[in-house]
């Protein structure tokens, strides 16, 4: 629970079969979250409107993914979540959009294909991630919207002395057909702190862009930094 009024609890598992020729991730997370968009990105309205949402639903998410080669997987995916969303109280100055007060069923079935090199998932050193998915919602398998989304990632770790790592990653998503609003791109850059064998890393970014949402919902959001990494003296 946060301090506006927040809460929520998820559950997740990843399970490695068969000598890792078998992989299955699955999520559960139910709550309630309070947050606000601004800006005329949003809502094709002047720079001063904002929408102090509150959104409360449940959402399951499965992948399945099986070794073909070379270290790469390829398997199926599935979303399935609930949502109600309002307006909250008290609030002035706000654009209304489409499923304010309603309640919004999203179902996906989706592909998803990844290569990962990392000798060690957690505190990787070299190697590189690769992960396309691609999530199809449709008013057939019981979904309100119909709509595709389109998610890649690619991570490359380089380590250049003992005390060093040099990282990239590069993400972009893309929607098309007609989401709701919040099933656009929203994405930004975040400062972080890694640990690396049980010491604190110190980041610091170098370059980064993140676009903005456009109104019409079908866009394609690119964003890439390079991050440096440097164990803190002790």
């Amino acid at each position: 629970m946060t301090d506006n009024g927040t809460s929520g609890l998820a559950v997740g598992t990843q399970l490695f079969m068969k000598e890792n020729r078998y992989q299955i991730h699955g999520v559960f997370a139910n709550g309630n979250l309070n947050y606000t968009l601004f800006g005329e990105g949003f809502f094709g309205a002047d720079p001063g409107a904002k929408l102090p949402i509150s959104q409360t639903g449940r959402v399951f998410f499965g992948e399945a993914m099986r070794n073909v080669e070379h270290k790469i997987f390829i398997g199926q995916r599935l979303w399935v979540g609930t949502s109600t969303v309002t307006i909250r109280k008290n609030s002035e100055n706000v654009v209304n959009l489409p499923d304010i007060g309603l309640h919004t069923d999203l179902v996906s079935l989706g592909v998803v294909a990844t290569r990962d090199t990392r000798p060690n998932r957690f505190y990787p050193l070299t190697g590189s991630l690769i992960d396309f998915s691609s999530d199809f919602f449709a008013q057939v398998l019981g979904s309100k919207y119909t709509f595709q989304a389109y998610r890649f990632t690619f991570n490359k770790y380089g380590s250049l002395s003992e005390r060093q790592v040099l990282a990239y990653n590069l993400f972009l998503h893309g929607t098309g057909g007609q989401p709701p609003f919040y099933g656009n791109c929203i994405y930004g850059i975040k400062q972080r702190v890694a640990w690396l064998s049980g010491q604190p890393l110190s980041g610091r970014f170098y370059g980064g862009h993140a676009t903005g949402v456009p109104a019409d919902a079908a866009e394609t959001i690119r964003s890439g930094w390079i991050w440096w990494l440097t164990r803190r003296s002790t």
